[in-house]
């Protein structure tokens, strides 16, 4: 997930520029303005976006999330950079839990959809940043390697997303679980392994894959649909059968970024500084 983020890192800060270049106004934020997005992943590390004016000079020093659970315990980095007329905050969460799993991970999971910034000044703000789940740890399987992801471009409004994986053995694949998908199913939609809809494979009909074999996930963004997130990633699960009769998970992500919530939340911000 990290490698993946960082790759996104480079779309946002275009995002971000385009975004603030159409907007104008970013100077006259008076309330710092949240990407919304959508998160399931059983990383522990979250990265928040939001703006705030660059007549404002406060720093980060605190974080908090609200009802995290006992036990739970967090680090931050506030990456800083003016964009235009604002100051763009890059805050990466790494969270510490003393219940870890056997892989190293939550043995439960947690949900989140607020955060406290706390200021030098002795302020805070309190916002709504969407959904964050930091699900339970699991043990993948290597069954499948992952070959990395294509974005081709379609006219107009659409862009498919292509990722390519190869069998290590053979399996039958008997479930693909998404997590969240019906809150962007209109956006994100036609997702297809090997040619057949995703939700269409299960126990009764299984897809049979085969060692030394590449494998196609597809995927639409279809960017004519309003959505209320900017920053969506989702892990996924390729859940198969070997010969044997043991069951192998395998993750794989969706994901998007959306440059319109950016424009929705300084229009919000900014509408109450005209």
């Amino acid at each position: 997930m990290i490698k993946i983020k960082n790759v996104l890192i480079i779309i946002t800060v275009i995002i971000l520029v385009v975004v603030l270049l159409y907007i104008g106004r970013g100077d006259k934020l008076e309330e710092p303005a949240f990407v919304k997005e959508l998160v399931s992943s059983e990383d522990m590390d979250v990265d928040i976006e939001f703006f705030v004016s660059n007549k404002s000079d406060l720093k980060v020093v605190d974080v908090e999330i609200p009802n995290m659970p006992n036990g739970f315990s967090l680090d931050f980095y506030d990456d800083v950079d003016e964009v235009n007329g604002c100051y763009g905050h890059w805050l990466s969460i790494e969270f510490s839990a003393d219940d870890l799993s056997d892989s190293g991970g939550l043995s439960e999971p947690f949900v989140f959809h607020e955060i406290i910034i706390k200021w030098d000044d002795e302020s805070e703000t309190r916002a709504n940043i969407g959904t964050v789940h930091l699900a339970e740890s699991y043990e993948p399987s290597d069954t499948f390697e992952w070959y990395g992801t294509e974005y081709v471009n379609f006219p107009a409004v659409r862009q498919e997303v292509v990722q390519e994986f190869t069998a290590t053995q053979d399996l039958s694949i008997s479930k693909i679980d998404i997590p969240y998908y019906d809150e962007v199913s209109d956006y994100i939609k036609d997702i297809t392994l090997d040619g057949r809809n995703v939700f269409e494979i299960t126990e009764e009909n299984p897809l049979v894959v085969e060692k030394g074999k590449t494998y196609i996930m597809n995927y639409i963004e279809d960017t004519s649909v309003p959505i209320k997130y900017g920053f969506i990633f989702l892990e996924g699960k390729i859940i198969g059968i070997d010969k044997h009769g043991n069951e192998h998970t395998n993750m794989f992500y969706i994901q998007a970024r959306d440059g319109r919530d950016m424009i929705d939340v300084l229009h919000e911000a900014i509408k109450y500084a005209e």
